[in-house]
């Protein structure tokens, strides 16, 4: 079976992206994490190459083949559950201090009337909104000649039954 053709994703040109923001920062926890783990799963060490480009070489060659396996370790998924952990202790802490927040006090008779005044206003404007419609210039076809209903869809499975089936079956 043939493979559906893909439209291919928008090319972003090089000149749209600042690439030089990202050197010259500091490391994320992430990134300091999955170097140390690198340098203590593949034990490569960086200073034994002849020159500082091959080992920035070798190093983001390690990078790109290890990420996924990296995110997979026990090492990684461990930090990432505790961090959960701490997450759902401050979002279920969250809920607690909204239900210390104070109750809006009753509303006075002036109040009350605003209120139902508010209620009819998106009811006003509906109405407005129809009459202005109904309002509209409508355009008239000064042609006579009136259109045949376009014929029915029918699927494939149903020109099939209908072509071998003699009439009384078609009708069933």
């Amino acid at each position: 079976m043939p493979k559906k053709a893909t439209t291919p994703a928008p090319v972003v040109e090089d000149a749209e992206v600042d690439y030089t923001k990202y050197v010259g920062k500091a490391p994320t926890d992430l990134q300091e994490r999955f170097a140390e783990w690198i340098l203590d799963k593949t034990e490569y060490d960086p200073s034994s190459e002849k020159t500082k480009a091959a080992a920035f070489a070798e190093g983001v060659r390690l990078g790109v083949a290890l990420r996924m396996p990296f995110q997979r370790s026990d090492e990684n998924q461990a930090v990432l559950e505790e961090r959960r952990e701490a997450n759902e202790a401050k979002t279920a802490a969250k809920p607690a201090k909204k239900a210390t927040k104070k109750a809006k006090p009753a509303p006075d008779e002036d109040d009350i009337e605003t209120a139902d005044e508010a209620l009819e206003r998106p009811v006003r404007k509906a109405v407005k909104k129809a009459v202005k419609k109904a309002a509209a210039p409508v355009e008239v076809d000064d042609d006579d000649t009136e259109e045949a209903p376009a014929p029915k869809r029918t699927t494939r499975k149903a020109a099939k039954r209908g072509a071998g089936a003699s009439g009384a079956e078609a009708a069933f």
